[in-house]
């Protein structure tokens, strides 16, 4: 499993090398496999041609709405954002609270 900072090469159809250290806040993965198949993708990016190199910036936020209306999605959220933070500047563990203000009904995230 690839992670931020490190680079691959896919040498095969659907092989890759270990992952090497990169350029940090990069993930970066050539396509040096000059294979006539599609192999299965890591990162989709339309029109990179065989032997091309592409660089993507791995920036994953999380972000906690409020709706009277739950209902388990994976994709859009609707609903007012609450908070959100960039996860590559959290520790591997941390606990937040939720708070909800009564006499105004606004909440806030806070970190514990």
């Amino acid at each position: 499993m690839m992670q931020v900072s490190e680079k691959t090469t896919l040498t095969k159809a659907n092989e890759f090398s270990a992952p090497q250290a990169g350029t940090a806040g990069i993930l970066e993965a050539q396509n040096h496999s000059l294979a006539d198949s599609i192999p299965m993708p890591l990162l989709y990016f339309s029109d990179v041609q065989d032997g091309s190199h592409i660089t993507a910036k791995f920036s994953p936020v999380l972000r906690a709405y409020v709706t009277s209306d739950y209902e388990e999605t994976r994709g859009q959220v609707d609903g007012r954002e609450v908070w959100s933070q960039d996860l590559t500047g959290l520790a591997q563990n941390t606990t937040w609270n939720l708070e909800r203000n009564s006499w105004t009904g606004n909440l806030s995230v806070t970190h514990a």
